[in-house]
């Protein structure tokens, strides 16, 4: 990515340039991330079942720590792909760039990642509650298929698109944090020269309702999978097996 879309990039947009690759191909990244994710919730539903019925563990108890658990991995590997990039930017223009908002872009982290897990949590479980386990393998690619649609915001503007798309929030979140501007919704590359050419025409996104539809999908997303949850232990291995 540094000595493919920062190609003829002047150095003092370089940090915003920066930005803009992160933001994207972490969406992507994550996107792939999360199938094995959907995929390790969809068959743990089945052993939990047996660990919480003869076990002292229950089942709120898993779920914490499965979230927990991924959700730090999640960012560690954000954070091992940042180090990878900026290993290459490195080398390309000899300098590190920092998120200029370190606390924000904490916080865009968690909020990321809790977005991500929930997200492939809902995945998972809806084979499960609709008795429908053969769904189960396209379940688990809708992340990557809807991180290849916010990838595509190089050359397209989403508009206000974005806030529909749960991982969106993962670039937008990123790139306020590393350049402390508010982001665009689309067409990336096209809004960045049109910003060397000082003529900026792209909408952006305010950090207030950024981080109000961040909330909103984690408000969402955690009450749909408890109700799919729910739904799910009527749904006996039995049956899943059967159908």
């Amino acid at each position: 990515a540094a000595f493919v879309f920062s190609k003829n990039v002047p150095a003092d947009f370089a940090d915003y340039n920066f930005a803009m690759v992160y933001s994207q191909l972490l969406v992507l990244c994550v996107g792939s991330v999360a199938i094995g994710i959907v995929e390790t919730m969809y068959y743990s539903s089945f052993s939990i079942r047996f660990f919480t019925k003869f076990s002292k563990l229950n089942s709120r108890r898993f779920i914490f720590e499965n979230a927990l658990s991924t959700i730090i991995v999640l960012i560690i590997y954000s954070l091992a792909l940042l180090a990878i990039q900026s290993i290459f930017f490195n080398i390309k223009f000899g300098e590190f760039y920092a998120p200029k908002l370190v606390g924000n872009f904490v916080v865009g982290m968690l909020l990321s990642a809790t977005v991500i897990y929930l997200f492939s949590l809902v995945l998972a479980y809806i084979p499960i509650a609709i008795a429908k386990p053969k769904i189960r393998t396209f379940m688990a690619y809708i992340p990557l298929i809807l991180g290849f649609i916010v990838y595509a915001a190089f050359w397209v503007d989403l508009k206000y698109a974005v806030f529909f798309i749960p991982l969106n929030i993962v670039s937008l979140l990123t790139y306020y944090a590393y350049t402390g501007e508010e982001p665009y919704t689309g067409d990336l590359i096209g809004n960045m020269i049109a910003e060397m050419n000082e003529e900026p025409t792209g909408t952006r996104v305010e950090p207030t309702i950024m981080y109000a539809t961040a909330v909103v999908w984690i408000i969402v997303l955690a009450i749909v999978a408890v109700m799919l949850i729910r739904k799910a232990r009527g749904v006996s291995v039995e049956e899943l097996r059967l159908a």
